[in-house]
């Protein structure tokens, strides 16, 4: 990443840290730079111009007016861009689709960039978690993605079975390895800080809640697979007015035993329907 740049301020030449400068607007022939803590900077420079000085990896260009940190991103949604300081900026809706995927790989490169010593740069997450690949239920690892002050920003797929897929209405092979918001940009983002306390902070959650995109009534029940990771089980549980609590099943052919004993405690909640499917799953399974 190009650190700083070198602008001409007030007929004096100034070095800016790259990563202060939340975004750029123009107007006239007037450019201003919005850095942090509410500093704003005045200078006689084309956009075009900025966009040659800038490095290309953290800053886009969201509309003729704009260009903004991909750093200072909050959400994207409803043709607004909003920023980690509550600002919301509106984009330009031809340039959406090259927006959010710029974001997207912005995203897993620095999270990569943050954590080069994170687990997932060892750990074959399909080799690990195949045993899920069929079950009649929807199972997903997710790693976390948190800005520089620690706060959950998204996720990343690492591990999706078909189920999910099949829930959330979207491919399988667009799910894996892609950030939850990038698939999902006018999701509410109220789950976040529960899956980072999961995360980082190994406890073992349960939600049951109305999933706006998808119109749906979720209970997740969450753990700890690794630190930084928060393993998903998601049961659609719409209309449901109860849920039966009298049986648990435990998965043959967990990659790990300790995997094994945090799956079980999860499972309690199953229906007997849903019991029933997987325990056919597995038996299948053990027949082979």
């Amino acid at each position: 990443m190009k650190e700083t740049i070198k602008l001409l301020i007030n007929r004096k030449w100034e070095t800016i840290q790259t990563k202060d400068i939340l975004y750029i607007t123009i107007s006239d022939k007037l450019s201003f730079l919005h850095l942090k803590n509410n500093v704003t900077l005045n200078l006689f420079i084309t956009l075009s111009e900025l966009e040659q000085l800038l490095p290309r990896a953290d800053f886009v260009r969201i509309s003729r007016n704009c260009i903004i940190n991909y750093h200072a991103i909050h959400s994207i949604h409803d043709t607004q861009v909003t920023l980690t300081n509550n600002e919301s900026l509106p984009y330009s809706k031809r340039r959406e689709k090259s927006i959010l995927d710029g974001y997207q790989t912005y995203i897993k490169h620095k999270y990569a960039a943050q954590a080069p010593d994170t687990l997932h740069h060892a750990i074959d997450f399909y080799e690990k978690y195949k045993s899920f690949d069929n079950i009649p239920i929807a199972f997903a690892v997710i790693e976390m993605v948190i800005d520089s002050n620690g706060h959950s920003i998204d996720f990343i797929f690492r591990y999706a079975n078909q189920s999910l897929a099949e829930l959330e209405g979207v491919p399988l092979k667009d799910l894996e390895g892609n950030s939850f918001l990038s698939i999902f940009p006018d999701a509410q983002k109220k789950w976040l800080s529960i899956y980072r306390e999961v995360a980082f902070e190994g406890k073992e959650m349960e939600i049951i809640d109305f999933r706006q995109e998808l119109k749906k009534v979720l209970r997740i029940q969450c753990f700890q697979p690794m630190h930084g990771y928060c393993a998903c089980l998601l049961t659609d549980v719409t209309g449901k007015d109860s849920y039966e609590n009298s049986r648990f099943i435990c998965p043959r052919k967990f990659t790990d035993a300790d995997t094994c004993q945090r799956f079980i405690p999860l499972l309690n909640a199953l229906s007997s329907k849903q019991l029933d499917s997987l325990e056919l799953f597995l038996a299948s399974m053990k027949s082979k």
